[in-house]
């Protein structure tokens, strides 16, 4: 990634990281999962999910585990441009542009503090070309209920469903 724009985490597309992720979005989508149909296509491989690079552990970054004990999550969205198509062999650089946070808390107070977090990125291939725009936005309440750092891990932290108990979309 010589000369390729910011400094930011490297992510290879590998093509068992892009059957993951082709199988977890969309798995009926011959596009995504076979060669020949791609090819009757033009691509020279199947096409990796359209936001395989807006990689939610780069851009989205929680409000930090030691300034809360609690996190209620709301409101959140993903905007992905996809401005070029994605390959299996590609490398691509994450690069976080920017990051705003709003205190949201209302003037009255509450038990919570409530943050509104939007971090803004830039995805770039292994020859520098942006192949996707991203902006993750968020509503995070959090609340300290014991006095002085708390170090949770993020399972302790995560409170959701497993992604497998949802019902199929087609």
């Amino acid at each position: 990634l010589d000369g390729a724009p910011g400094v930011g985490p490297r992510l290879p597309v590998t093509r068992e990281m892009v059957d993951y992720v082709n199988a977890k979005y969309d798995p009926d989508n011959r596009l995504l999962s076979d060669v020949d149909v791609a090819a009757r296509h033009g691509f020279p491989d199947v096409q990796p999910f359209g936001t395989f690079g807006a990689h939610d552990d780069t851009f989205m970054v929680p409000y930090p585990f030691p300034a809360r004990d609690t996190l209620c999550v709301s409101q959140l969205n993903h905007e992905v441009s996809i401005l070029r198509p994605i390959h299996p062999g590609d490398t691509l650089r994450l690069v976080a542009d920017r990051r705003t946070v709003r205190d949201r808390t209302p003037i009255e107070g509450s038990t919570y503090r409530h943050v509104e977090i939007a971090s803004a990125g830039s995805v770039y291939n292994q020859r520098g070309e942006k192949v996707n725009d991203v902006v993750f936005r968020v509503m995070e309440s959090v609340r300290q209920l014991r006095r002085g750092p708390v170090e949770l891990t993020f399972q302790e932290a995560w409170d959701a469903p497993p992604w497998t108990d949802r019902p199929a979309h087609v």
